[in-house]
């Protein structure tokens, strides 16, 4: 595959997200709205988690975390027809997405969030195993951060090494974890750094900045979660993007592998 630089692949990911939100206004419009409920229900939701339940597997703190990825769902509508739309640039004639692609796609979303989620319940885990073994105050919390560092380090390690699975299945592929696992080998370093500068850095800007205006200002909470939808539904298809364009400069092996359904290979693959 022609060489993709880095630069390309962080500017790519900024211009197609506006291209898909500009080519798709109907499915963005209906993400969007769908989003808007969502934050509405986990308003609700959140209003009912207990505040004096004991931090613990289903303290607080992850009860809340399951509760703020339900407005995320909706993305799923939207997620592979836009990466498709980014690599017809490498598959002019793709054949028409299925409904089997879609369950993949959600499939492969929920592993992710239960892989983050048993290393999340970890942490609660490590604090108990501190106060059993006599750290207290000032030595909990240095080793309970270091803990919580090193998990979050292997998280984002599974998901850059799972990155191209994404784009694969959005193409109509099968879940190839080796063959991911084999295109991303020693490039690591690259892709976490396509993804931070494409995606996370204008998500955490966002973050501190405008959602956090938005929260805090006195407008109606019905404007108030419409902007919250607007502004979650760009910066998830920056994330939607950016994995697009890592596939479009990793994919090597992945690529080359036989689909199961040999009516479904794409002819300009190769």
């Amino acid at each position: 595959m022609q060489s993709i630089t880095v630069w390309r692949c962080i500017t790519g990911t900024w211009r197609d997200t506006f291209c898909v939100i500009a080519e798709m206004p109907l499915l963005c419009f209906v993400t969007f709205v769908l989003m808007w409920v969502a934050m509405f229900v986990q308003y609700k939701l959140r209003l009912m988690v207990p505040t004096s339940l004991p931090d613990g597997i289903f303290g607080p703190f992850i009860l809340n975390s399951m509760i703020e990825h339900l407005s995320g769902i909706p993305i799923l509508i939207v997620a592979i027809p836009a990466i498709r739309r980014i690599l017809r640039i490498r598959f002019p004639d793709l054949p028409s997405s299925t409904f089997e692609d879609y369950l993949r796609y959600s499939f492969l979303c929920v592993l992710m969030l239960l892989f983050g989620y048993m290393l999340l319940a970890a942490i609660p885990l490590t604090t108990a195993i501190c106060r059993t073994a006599g750290l207290t105050g000032n030595n909990e919390t240095p080793f309970a951060q270091t803990v919580t560092l090193l998990l979050r380090i292997l998280f984002n390690y599974v998901v850059a090494r799972s990155a191209l699975l994404f784009p694969y299945i959005a193409l109509g592929g099968k879940i190839e974890w080796k063959a991911a696992w084999r295109d991303t080998h020693g490039n690591f370093f690259v892709i976490a750094f396509i993804y931070i500068i494409a995606s996370r850095l204008p998500a955490y800007i966002v973050a501190n900045s405008v959602i956090q205006y938005i929260s805090g200002s006195k407008m109606n909470i019905f404007l108030v979660f419409a902007l919250q939808a607007g502004t979650k539904l760009t910066l998830s298809l920056l994330a939607v993007s950016a994995f697009a364009w890592i596939y479009l400069s990793f994919s090597n092996d992945i690529l080359r592998l036989p689909l199961r359904n040999s009516g479904r290979i794409y002819r300009k693959a190769g």
